[in-house]
């Protein structure tokens, strides 16, 4: 009999029975479970008194990389050199990002009670939310005003924005991780603990194909593949998951998906994805300033975007104006006004002002090595400086390449007189000593010779008298 790839109601994981599977992910299985105060007394003996609370459970469970064998034991699956260590990895990942979150309160995220290691994986413990998906809400009213989109959504921006200050990215906005209909108002859930680890964590583990962690439409397209220093994870990434969310609020759709659209673009096509303004255009309840927000964090290029929530937020308010770029791509597309889109100028130095104090008062804490830290930009080196570095070797590739007419002597004299001094104590002394094949030149055997004649009478000249 096979071991079920979920576990079956009524298990049993640490003072937590499991009452039924909620829902499973690229990363995770998620169940209701009944929290007792004790879960066993003795030998087989369990719990018989009524349960403290219901409660989510979160096991970490990476789809296409780890199997349940016996003991309800979650293993690796594969014998891939480097999945053992991506594993551990990002099992590490995600208990620390849930320690992270245990370390702060905002009543528009999810709040963790409780992180442990249990069964060879870690399961940490959340609130059961009585309310309803927004995903449900958007199919059940269709596209939403701007007003009613802000009243559902500018909370959760809030509470993102609150963990991108600790810094901790959530990696997976999409209208299924928002919870509506709660008390309190809405409910950011559903970290996407440990991806970053997962994906790097090893350089020989290549079945990333498996283990991509993206929710199509929503997921910027540096989630694509492989994060690297010109296409980073960081705060636009959650900029353009959340701009996303806003375009299928007052669409009526999510946007068409990243990896389609630079697919296209890169074949020499237009854009599949219609922005916000054009569809909207004309349309009552939406502002212009709102949709080309929307419009400008759906850039694909992750530079391209508002770099913070902050000034993705002071952009949706109108504070801020989106930049010529898009303005001038969507006048192109047609969109009456766009290139006039912009906010007086006291209202931007206003808002500036704002987003920098923001910024600026941040907390400057240490990111757990689950949690991604806000992005710093690291200035490239001048131009100038490689180039003069480069000087160098270029002279001696063209001295190598001169080797077969002048011989090793010429090429030895040539490199002390026209080396930087720095450059030539650089080299080993071993480095002298090379070999070089060359056809005589005419008159050069007789140069040579009457050369080395001058030197020994020199050498001579200079011994001391007790060795002559």
């Amino acid at each position: 009999m096979s071991t079920p790839a979920v576990l079956l109601d009524g298990t049993w994981v640490d003072n937590f029975r499991v009452v039924r599977r909620l829902g499973r992910g690229g990363f995770g299985v998620t169940y209701l479970a009944e929290e007792f105060r004790e879960w066993e007394h003795g030998e087989g003996e369990r719990e018989t008194t009524s349960p403290l609370r219901q409660v989510v459970l979160k096991e970490f469970f990476p789809r296409g990389l780890a199997d349940r064998v016996e003991g309800n034991t979650v293993a690796v699956s594969t014998d891939l050199e480097g999945a053992e260590q991506g594993f551990q990895m990002a099992l590490k990942g995600f208990y620390q990002e849930a320690e992270a979150l245990m370390r702060f309160d905002h009543p528009n995220v999810i709040k963790i009670y409780r992180v442990f290691r249990r069964n060879g994986t870690a399961y940490f413990v959340m609130p059961y939310l009585q309310g309803e998906s927004m995903k449900l809400l958007l199919k059940r009213e269709g596209a939403l005003s701007e007003a009613r989109a802000r009243v559902l959504l500018m909370p959760v921006l809030d509470g993102l924005t609150h963990a991108h200050a600790r810094g901790i990215l959530h990696r997976d906005l999409k209208p299924d991780n928002i919870m509506t209909a709660v008390e309190g108002g809405p409910v950011l859930i559903d970290f996407g603990a440990a991806r970053a680890q997962v994906l790097d964590g090893s350089a020989e583990y290549t079945r990333q194909s498996e283990l991509v962690a993206y929710s199509p439409g929503y997921a910027a397209l540096e989630q694509y593949g492989r994060a690297s220093r010109d296409n980073p994870h960081g705060p636009q990434t959650d900029v353009y998951g959340m701009a996303a969310v806003l375009y299928h609020a007052v669409v009526g759709e999510p946007p068409v998906e990243a990896s389609q659209r630079s697919m296209q673009i890169t074949n020499g096509a237009d854009d599949p994805l219609l922005p916000a303004s054009q569809r909207l255009q004309g349309a009552k309840g939406c502002s212009a300033a709102f949709l080309a927000a929307i419009d400008w964090a759906l850039e694909l290029a992750s530079r391209n975007r508002p770099q913070t929530l902050s000034v993705f937020r002071a952009a949706l308010d109108g504070e801020v104006s989106v930049p010529e770029q898009t303005r001038m791509r969507l006048a192109a597309l047609g969109v009456e006004g766009a290139a006039d889109i912009a906010p007086p100028a006291e209202v931007t130095a206003q808002a500036s002002v704002r987003v920098g104090a923001a910024e600026r008062a941040r907390p400057r804490l240490d990111a757990p090595q689950g949690a991604v830290a806000p992005e710093i930009s690291v200035p490239a080196r001048p131009r100038s400086r490689r180039r003069s570095r480069l000087l160098p070797l270029m002279f001696l590739l063209a001295l190598c390449a001169l080797a077969w007419m002048f011989g090793r002597e010429q090429i030895e004299q040539g490199l002390q007189e026209h080396l930087p001094q720095t450059v030539i104590e650089r080299l080993p002394p071993s480095w002298w000593h090379f070999s070089v094949s060359t056809r005589p030149v005419p008159g050069m055997q007789r140069q040579n010779h009457a050369r080395d004649q001058n030197q020994n009478r020199l050498q001579a000249s200079r011994c001391p008298a007790n060795l002559k």
